[in-house]
């Protein structure tokens, strides 16, 4: 079976076009420590907030404050909610706020 110019050019123009999408999509996925940095920073942000928003509410009440706002941003790396709430615990730990009240 012999493969015509035309059937080459066009099985050439989907290998070409796959490697592009596999670079592509390698540039393009953010690493797990990118999205670590990401979470941590929009996590501080959104406690710096809600600290001063509240400043007298209970531990768990700046938490689940906290894990809503980053919940509801389209640009937080996961929604994972054991994540949001260990990145919300500790960027009030980073605030110096602990779970006495303090």
């Amino acid at each position: 079976m012999q493969l015509n110019t035309d059937t080459w050019n066009a099985l050439l123009g989907l290998v070409i076009a796959g490697v592009g999408l596999l670079i592509r999509r390698s540039i393009k996925t953010p690493r797990d420590s990118e999205r670590a940095l990401l979470l941590a920073a929009l996590a501080n942000d959104a406690a710096a907030v809600v600290v001063n928003l509240t400043p007298t509410a209970t531990w768990a009440q700046m938490v689940r404050d906290i894990v809503a706002r980053l919940a509801s941003e389209s640009t937080v790396p996961t929604s994972n909610r054991s994540k949001l709430e260990t990145a919300a615990t500790a960027a009030l730990v980073r605030l110096g706020r602990t779970d006495n009240g303090k």
